[in-house]
């Protein structure tokens, strides 16, 4: 047995054979059906010993705060076939697609997996063969408008290409492919064809629905229960958390921001902080200001996720300067097995505990971010917080 930061480690007896492990890239925004299905495919098709997670912390890609934190989200993904959950930190986690992709994906492969499972709506299509059709980030047609990188690439992409990027999860796909490439992984991409409902559906489904129809229907009070597996989390209890949530947080922190402060914010351009400034003091909720501030220019997912970075003071230099990390968010004993066998060939520090330390030198701005999460459900959510265990 091997001693890692607090927790004792069994060796698994696999008579010298390498456990074999697939990576998982996701949200789990809630955890649902849909995800089960992905989990145990992803198995089934890698014959994998060992799944292991990436998932964001209490922000998602599109820049809204996670309906449950981190820690539930965790424990359901534990309890419904996942090995191992790692967090993907804010500052990586929100992200446009083709940043948040080469963030996890780094995450996976410093992991020393050997497969990346991902859903796709087109899971037929070779991803790896099609990253090398990549556009140049200086071509002038797509620097036209900075502010919708990813409407601008995926138009330019089918034009120059004849390949529609449009699907949300094959156009992520796309970007683990180009992340894979670029680093010279050895990562085998395994596409999971995404079945009974679609990214966007608002309305649930019988058994598997898409993330946000979930989400809208516990905003109405909706049930859910068919659409999420069995876990030892009574949703019925847990608050659901809402942008409306941290908008006096917000609110709060624009009015009393100088321009000179918002300035400095991670892409704040082209004067949106006298915008934000002038809109938000008569502004009563996130929608209402949003639709304020929405314009042909600057998208929806493009505003929250800069609303994110302002709730939360992160500049540009904050983000350059984390270091990175593997946080581990919760195991089980497979888990464990994992990383004992790997733990040597790990490059980057593991943590399994949250120190002062560890969070002025690796997690600072997450823990910046969790304060405000803890404000709001009233759950620690980073010192001195340890992993959450399961049994298996």
């Amino acid at each position: 047995m091997i001693q890692l930061d607090g927790f004792l480690l069994v060796q698994k007896d696999n008579s010298g054979d390498k456990v074999k492990s697939v990576g998982i890239i996701a949200e789990y925004d809630p955890f649902h059906n849909g995800h089960k299905y992905q989990i145990k495919k992803a198995r089934e098709e890698t014959k994998a010993d060992v799944v292991i997670v990436v998932m964001s912390s209490n922000f998602t890609q599109r820049g809204e705060p996670a309906i449950f934190d981190k820690w539930t989200r965790t424990r359901m993904a534990l309890e419904n076939g996942v090995d191992m959950v790692i967090e993907l930190p804010i500052q990586s986690a929100v992200q446009p697609a083709n940043i948040f992709a080469k963030k996890a994906v780094e995450l996976i492969e410093s992991l020393n997996c050997d497969f990346i499972a991902f859903g796709a709506e087109h899971s037929e299509t070779d991803f790896f063969e099609l990253s090398k059709k990549e556009l140049s980030l200086n071509d002038e047609d797509l620097m036209e408008d900075n502010n919708n990188f990813a409407s601008n690439y995926q138009k330019l992409f089918f034009k120059k290409f004849g390949v529609d990027l449009s699907y949300p999860n094959d156009n992520l796909a796309y970007w683990y492919a180009v992340a894979i490439r670029k680093i010279s992984s050895k990562l085998k991409m395994v596409p999971i064809q995404r079945i009974e409902s679609n990214h966007g559906d608002l309305v649930l489904g019988k058994n598997i629905s898409s993330g946000k129809s979930i989400r809208l229907a516990l905003m109405n009070h909706q049930i859910i229960n068919h659409m999420v597996p069995k876990t030892s989390i009574n949703l019925k209890k847990l608050k659901p958390i809402y942008w409306n949530d941290y908008f006096p947080f917000l609110k709060f922190k624009i009015l009393t921001a100088s321009i000179f402060d918002l300035q400095k914010i991670y892409q704040m351009t082209e004067g949106l902080e006298y915008k934000l400034k002038k809109e938000i003091v008569n502004a009563n909720t996130f929608v209402e200001f949003m639709n304020k501030i929405k314009s042909k220019r600057y998208t929806y997912t493009r505003l929250q996720r800069l609303l994110v970075y302002v709730l939360f003071s992160i500049t540009e230099d904050e983000i350059n300067s984390v270091n990175s990390s593997i946080r581990i968010l919760g195991f089980n004993n497979s888990g464990k097995c994992f990383l004992n066998e790997n733990k040597k060939k790990i490059e980057l520090p593991i943590f399994t505990k949250t120190t002062k330390k560890m969070i002025e030198e690796n997690i600072p701005i997450e823990f910046k971010s969790g304060q405000i999460v803890e404000m709001i459900n009233g759950q620690t959510q980073d010192l001195f917080k340890y992993p959450i265990i399961i049994k298996n």
